[in-house]
């Protein structure tokens, strides 16, 4: 199998903490195997070790 490109970099990950709770944003796509194969995970950037540069970025501009 290659792992390819698909268009899907930046685009979020979000899950629920329970059943009916909103949908939180916990990552962003990296990369990925292209369509979930097994045993090829895909890669996200964990948005809460960047959220203090977020928060500051947002408020200094």
């Amino acid at each position: 199998m290659e792992l390819a490109e698909h268009g899907d970099s930046g685009g979020p990950l979000q899950c629920r903490i329970s059943k009916r709770g909103p949908w939180v944003l916990v990552g962003i796509t990296s990369f990925g195997s292209g369509c979930a194969f097994k045993n090829y995970p895909d890669v996200y950037t964990k948005i809460s070790f960047y959220r203090q540069w977020i928060v500051d970025t947002i408020q200094n501009n």
